[in-house]
């Protein structure tokens, strides 16, 4: 302990705490976004069900016309 200055500690201390920040600082914002992609996507297939659910009277519409359509020919 002895063989090592105060100020090179300090300084080699300094510089590897902003590395250590960037490095946390990283961290954190892929762990946000991760949280916000699988919030998206909890969102989004409920709402796919939804969109699918209301479009089946449309579907079964379009269906029963063509087939109306075919048979009367």
């Amino acid at each position: 302990m002895h063989k090592y200055s105060k100020e090179g500690s300090i300084r080699i201390l300094k510089a590897n705490l902003k590395t250590i920040r960037k490095e946390s600082m990283n961290k954190t914002r892929k762990k946000e976004l991760t949280k916000f992609s699988y919030s998206q996507i909890s969102l989004v297939i409920p709402f796919l069900i939804t969109v699918f659910l209301g479009a089946i009277p449309f579907i079964q519409y379009g269906i029963s016309m063509i087939t109306e359509a075919l048979q009367g020919m």
